[in-house]
């Protein structure tokens, strides 16, 4: 986005884009963005930490993925069985 509007002629200052990118997360990274915004007040937000810390989120929220799939799937195989027994 900050590529095109440089070609555009138009400018966007590094906190401008941080800015836009919290504003339009899903709410998955609450937290996340509470943390970045804490950040702004400590004078610590950077383009680079930024994305640091979206992307341990992202993962986490990935692995979480996964790991809750796997109990689904497993639960299934138990009820299936179950439901043989009886």
């Amino acid at each position: 986005m900050g590529r095109k509007l440089q070609i555009l002629g138009h400018s966007l200052s590094e906190m401008d884009l941080i800015i836009h990118i919290l504003y339009n997360l899903p709410e998955e990274y609450s937290t996340t963005v509470e943390m970045i915004e804490n950040d702004f007040e400590l004078d610590l937000a950077t383009l680079e930490r930024v994305k640091v810390k979206l992307r341990i989120k992202f993962e986490r929220i990935n692995q979480s993925r996964v790991e809750h799939g796997k109990a689904l799937f497993n639960r299934e195989k138990q009820k299936k069985y179950k439901g043989l027994c009886s």
